[in-house]
């Protein structure tokens, strides 16, 4: 060790300390003005409780449609394309498959 030096750190200044304080500060005070200028959404809250559920209704069952219709063709043919999905909705005239005329095409 040499004379007039010693092996601690130099001591901060009390302006150097003020200063960084003083950052902190204005570093908080930005934080809570950008979240109180935010739109915050609001929330809707409920208080629940523990309770028995009791079912209604118990049984077993076969769930139809309100209407069931047999389809006969005019024509006996292949079935080239279904345009219709199952369950889907349809109207009266509606196509429901397409057939494959390659059978029918010599008799035009």
């Amino acid at each position: 060790m040499t004379a007039g030096r010693s092996d601690r750190p130099a001591a901060r200044s009390l302006l150097a300390r003020r200063g960084g304080a003083a950052a902190i500060a204005a570093a908080a005070a930005a934080a809570i003005a950008f979240m109180l200028r935010a739109r915050v959404p609001a929330v809707e809250a409920w208080r629940v409780a523990r309770t028995t559920v009791s079912p209604v209704a118990v049984g077993r069952g076969t769930i139809l449609p309100p209407a069931a219709v047999t389809v006969f063709p005019r024509v006996i043919g292949r079935v080239a394309r279904v345009l219709v999905t199952p369950g889907g909705t349809v109207r009266s005239g509606d196509p429901l498959i397409e057939l494959d005329g390659a059978a029918y095409t010599g008799q035009v």
